[in-house]
């Protein structure tokens, strides 16, 4: 946790002073120990370029099936080369296409722009050393535009890509601030669920502590499996508390729907003051995680998401249930 803390620290430190090298490769610490494979492989592509990520690549991640590497692989080179991207308007005046971009490493554009402002000097230096000559010295004014324009589209890259860095270390801050002002909770939480669930749906209670037990997995398969036990758990709780109505549009595949119209049902019998559009969102988060199937790539990021948004709901769920209980006891 402590080392956590000190490398999203030093990112954004990093992020500060405009050192982007030491910025990528803290991101990669970062990620690898977050377990966050998609966002590990798009800071390596940054760190040292696609021509050498792929073959490390298969070899980092054995556990990780052919077609799974092929889409992280190729969602990261999409943030690579969209980082480097040519805006339309400048891509005239430097001569290239409108889908063009520079790919310069995270090691090399300060090379780069050390360059082209050296250049843009010197163009600079030719265009008023030959103001007798007009050919030349509009010759030497469309070079420096060139160069300048160039120069904006390096400087706009690494902009980018310390942006990404940033963005990533404040969104892994967040969580574990969130995480442990929720770990302080969460034995009691569980508790209160699990009784619930041993009461109303006796067989979702061992699926509910295996996923807290291994929600830190460092097995990307078996954090899909746990992902696909919260949705077994819901579809339990549906069939339950709201078994299908057709007539109503809620028929048996619809097991979202159908938990949540239980829910909102008893919000609105109990009088608690509870949001249910928060409530509906929470549980599409945790359900469309889970509909991705066993063999989708999830994060342990996303997983202690999962987890966390299912708590909530279930928590929620406990408490207007026993609450609508007490009413019509």
């Amino acid at each position: 946790m402590d080392l956590i803390r000190t490398i999203v620290s030093t990112i954004q430190l990093h992020c500060q002073t405009k050192n982007i090298i030491a910025a990528v490769q803290d991101a990669v610490r970062l990620a690898r120990l977050k377990s966050d494979i998609p966002t590990l492989v798009y800071f390596l592509l940054e760190l040292r370029g696609p021509g050498n990520v792929g073959p490390d690549f298969d070899l980092e991640f054995p556990d990780i099936n052919a077609e799974q590497r092929k889409e992280i692989f190729e969602s990261a080179l999409k943030r690579y080369f969209k980082a480097r991207s040519v805006r339309p308007d400048e891509a005239a005046s430097i001569g290239v296409g409108e889908s063009a971009i520079f790919v310069y490493n995270s090691n090399q554009i300060d090379d780069e722009i050390g360059k082209h402002k050296l250049l843009l000097i010197e163009a600079k230096h030719k265009s008023e050393s030959v103001l007798n000559r007009e050919d030349q010295r509009l010759l030497w004014l469309e070079t420096h535009n060139t160069l300048n324009h160039k120069l904006n589209s390096i400087e706009r890259s690494k902009h980018n890509i310390l942006n990404a860095c940033f963005n990533y270390s404040s969104q892994i801050e967040a969580m574990e601030y969130a995480s442990n002002s929720f770990a302080r909770e969460l034995t009691n939480l569980s508790d209160g669920i699990s009784l619930f669930l041993l009461e109303y749906c006796p067989g979702a209670k061992p699926q509910f502590e295996s996923i807290l037990s291994e929600m830190s997995t460092k097995e990307p398969e078996r954090r899909s499996h746990l992902l696909m036990s919260m949705r077994r758990i819901i579809d339990a709780l549906a069939d339950k508390f709201s078994p299908p109505q057709p007539k109503d549009g809620l028929g048996k595949n619809q097991t979202r729907n159908r938990l949540q119209y239980f829910l909102e049902q008893s919000i609105d019998s109990t009088g608690l003051p509870i949001d249910k559009t928060m409530m509906e969102a929470t549980l599409k988060s945790v359900y469309d995680r889970a509909n991705k199937g066993v063999h989708a790539n999830v994060s342990v990021l996303e997983l202690e998401q999962s987890v966390m948004h299912l708590i909530i709901y279930l928590n929620v769920l406990r408490s207007v249930t026993q609450s609508r209980t007490l009413r019509q006891a």
